[in-house]
């Protein structure tokens, strides 16, 4: 209690900082320390042991006192800030923890100024969460009645003392490399070959007209199945002689209505695990699982105009799901 207010004035004194210009400039500057920290981490190493004089000066007494916002602040650049636990940087190996984006730092930092409960009422976080679980919803195919919760980081279960750390990756689909599927020039960039022969440069290096690499996104359907309805009626070699196609036993392409670029990828990872004490040592057991839904995430797309299976994915770029056990001891 401050001696020099009455117990009616400590009762109404406000939370809000007595100097609000003050305290702007101080959270600026620690958001620059924080952004500064994010920018550097790759420059650093990986992890950084506490100092011991820095754990004492740590375990002080419980402060009866207000410290002031200044002091806190020094403490967390001083004996905080530089010994993380190392998943931000890109060298951390080991163990299921996203390492986090600059991108998090203001939506946690607007999360924080907003302090909001989604356990109900009408407000806009609620609306977000149910938009991100909606997404979820269409992105596995779950039921549209199904429901869920937005957790991020380690979650504290109240089951056994369990810990969940769940990492979600997703990406969207990128253009697919549109081409003929013939080799329509026969010719290399580089010409010819030591005994002056021309080079054939495959049929992965032709396309349409006006179209480059990765460009599916940008070509028009409408071209596709032009060149499609037009290789109908071209030749093909069947054992060393042309054949027109219409000849043949395959009949002619169909019309292709699909889309240009790859299948989003999406994956669900998760780390179930819990903490022993072993006299002075810590012991942990945890279960990984890779691919929790054990979701086909589709990779390479044949993009060859002239093949049954153009736009169709050919593999698999993410592993199926995969559970793994271990122990881990600290001593």
């Amino acid at each position: 209690m401050d001696e020099h207010l009455s117990p009616l004035e400590e009762q109404e004194r406000s939370l809000d900082p007595d100097d609000w210009a003050a305290f702007r400039a101080r959270a600026h500057s620690m958001l620059d320390a924080a952004l500064d920290h994010a920018e550097g981490v790759r420059d650093g190493a990986v992890w950084t042991p506490m100092p011991e004089d820095v754990k004492a000066a740590l375990a002080e007494p419980v402060p009866m006192d207000a410290q002031g916002t200044d002091k806190v602040c020094e403490d967390l650049l001083a004996r905080v800030l530089p010994y993380a636990t190392g998943n931000t940087h890109p060298r951390f190996l080991g163990w299921v923890h996203g390492a986090g984006t600059p991108g998090g730092i203001i939506a946690d930092t607007m999360a924080a100024a907003m302090n909001s409960n989604l356990g109900g009422r009408d407000h806009g976080a609620i609306y977000v969460e149910r938009q991100v679980i909606d997404w979820i919803k269409k992105l596995f195919d779950f039921p549209h009645t199904s429901s869920g919760l937005v957790v991020s980081g380690t979650w504290d279960t109240p089951w056994w003392g369990l810990k969940i750390s769940p990492v979600i990756n997703y990406r969207s689909g990128a253009p697919f490399n549109v081409t003929l599927g013939i080799d329509d020039n026969a010719v290399n960039l580089a010409g010819v070959d030591t005994q002056g022969r021309l080079l054939p440069d495959g049929f992965a290096q032709e396309r349409p007209a006006g179209l480059a690499r990765n460009t599916g996104a940008n070509t028009p359907i409408s071209l596709v199945n032009q060149i499609r309805e037009e290789w109908c009626n071209d030749t093909v070699m069947v054992d060393g002689n042309a054949e027109p196609t219409e000849q043949l036993a395959t009949p002619c392409l169909p019309a292709y209505d699909g889309t240009l670029e790859e299948q989003n990828f999406f994956q669900v990872d998760v780390r179930v695990g819990r903490a022993f004490g072993m006299g002075d040592s810590q012991v942990e057991a945890f279960v990984q699982i890779f691919n929790l839904f054990n979701r086909a995430n589709r990779g390479y797309v044949d993009g060859a105009i002239n093949s049954r299976n153009f736009g169709k994915p050919l593999t698999l770029v993410g592993p199926p799901r995969i559970v793994e056990m271990g122990v881990r001891f600290g001593f």
